[in-house]
Formats: C-alpha cells, structure tokens, sequence
C-alpha cells in the first residue's frame, strides 16, 4: 500500500474511533449531569448513586480508547508525527507530503 492508501484508510478509522467515542461519551456526560434526577427516579440509596457513577466512569474510560486510537490513526504514514488537525488534512504539515 502506498501512503496515500494508507492514509485514506487512517481517515476511515478516525471517523469510526470517533463516533464510537462521542456513542459512550455523551451518555456518561448525561449521567453526570442529570444522576440526582436518575437515582431519586430509581431508587432512594445512595448506593445506586455510586453504581451509577462507576457506570458513567466505565463508559468515558472505554471511550478515552477510542480517543487515543483516533490520534494513533492521525498520524502521517511517512513521517509517523501528527499530520495535522481537524478532518480534511490533504498533506502533512511536518514533512510536507501529499495526502490526499
């Protein structure tokens, strides 16, 4: 494979790693944010509460992975450094090379 085929299947993973991230990030953020309501809806122990904030920790840990694959995968095939930022990247801004 050359690098821009390389490149072009990193640019698949990214958006794959990406939304798996934001699928367990946003649930676990809601969690937090809305874990009176949820646990006075379920249940009146505090022991729910903490369960339910385990749970939330779980899910931004598993997605913490995908976060550190999407970096893994956007790295330059070329030079191995970070190719640059955001979703359309037509050529590195380390080495120069083409992309895309």
């Amino acid at each position: 494979m050359d690098i821009i085929e390389t490149f072009s299947q990193q640019k698949k993973n990214r958006v794959k790693y990406t939304v798996l991230a934001l699928i367990l990030w946003v649930p676990a953020l809601l969690i937090q944010y809305y874990k009176e309501p949820i646990a006075d809806m379920f249940a009146q122990s505090s022991l729910f509460s903490i369960y339910l904030q385990l749970f939330a920790l779980l899910l931004q840990a598993v997605g913490m992975v995908f976060i550190f694959l999407t970096h893994k995968n956007s790295k330059c095939p070329a030079c191995t450094k970070l190719a640059g930022s955001g979703w359309k990247i037509e050529e590195c801004k380390s080495c120069g090379q083409k992309l895309t």
